[in-house]
């Protein structure tokens, strides 16, 4: 398995419960804080915290400039979440790729961040990048779709008890309500979100702020999961980390009659006796 599934191994404990604040926030920053809690700090009062500890994670960075979103954000997460799913859930929902990697002048692996960026036909910015059997870039490919855990409408009850307690639907697409057949609910227990924390009462907004961005995680992992996983041709067009990268939005025509955007989500490298592959998985489809 990639490096990126050491984080799978850790569940969340407290204090990273609640982080996060106002717009104009970097959401990988406050990502990174919650990966340290849990992976590499021993001074925060985590239980065996010096036992939780990855020794081999010795390095957190972030792709400069990071973006600076708009929207409030909060980083939700309950006792026992899974540190690896809070950690990719919250990359899809803003469109943040990561991944944890061996350096050498540390001697050891670093976790680093990247903001995607636009590199199909529709900008002018960068250099566009095109991955189809045509242009002999795909030496192998598999295309997945999973239709199971759909849900694209929340109802999530907060804090109080019976009739007080704060309830609130929660659509997954902003300002898009859906209706009738093509509406999905889901049920967000959240009991555990409080408006009063650590001596800091939340106003009515921060906390239904709140209440929104764990509806919205939740959502993240029941949407229709569909991917492309590729082994891609790295020696004659486009170059890993030169040409494209994590997080970048690409173009994809693919032999199953797919033409499209999608957004590298992970990257897994291979380097062994066959010689060096690169094999990304692609996401968050945007049809052409």
């Amino acid at each position: 398995r990639s490096a990126e599934s050491l984080l799978n191994r850790r569940v969340i404990l407290p204090p990273a419960y609640n982080y996060g604040g106002n717009s104009g926030i970097i959401v990988s920053a406050i990502i990174t804080e919650v990966v340290r809690d849990q992976c590499e700090r021993t001074d925060r009062g985590i239980e065996q915290s010096e036992k939780r500890k990855i020794q081999e994670i010795k390095s957190f960075s972030q792709q400069q400039p990071m973006k600076k979103h708009t929207e409030p954000f909060l980083y939700n997460a309950k006792l026992g979440d899974n540190l690896y799913e809070q950690t990719v859930a919250y990359c899809k929902q803003f469109g943040i790729g990561f991944r944890i990697f061996f350096k050498e002048d540390i001697n050891g692996l670093e976790l680093a961040f990247y903001d995607g960026k636009n590199r199909t036909r529709s900008q002018t910015e960068h250099t566009y990048v095109i991955f189809s059997q045509s242009y002999d870039n795909i030496l192998s490919s598999e295309y997945f779709v999973d239709y199971s855990t759909l849900s694209n409408m929340s109802l999530i009850a907060g804090a109080g008890e019976g009739a007080n307690r704060v309830v609130k639907w929660v659509p997954y697409i902003d300002g898009d309500t859906p209706t009738g057949i093509d509406r999905y609910e889901t049920y967000i227990d959240a009991r555990d979100l409080q408006k009063e924390k650590n001596g800091m009462v939340l106003s009515d907004n921060e906390y239904y702020q709140s209440l929104i961005t764990r509806a919205k995680s939740k959502m993240v992992d029941t949407q229709i999961v569909d991917g492309f996983n590729a082994e891609i041709e790295t020696s004659l067009q486009f170059e890993y980390k030169k040409d494209w990268d994590l997080g970048d939005i690409v173009e994809i025509e693919t032999e199953y009659g797919i033409n499209a955007q999608a957004r590298i989500i992970e990257v897994i490298e291979c380097d062994d006796e066959t010689g060096y592959k690169v094999a990304p998985t692609l996401s968050t489809w945007e049809g052409m």
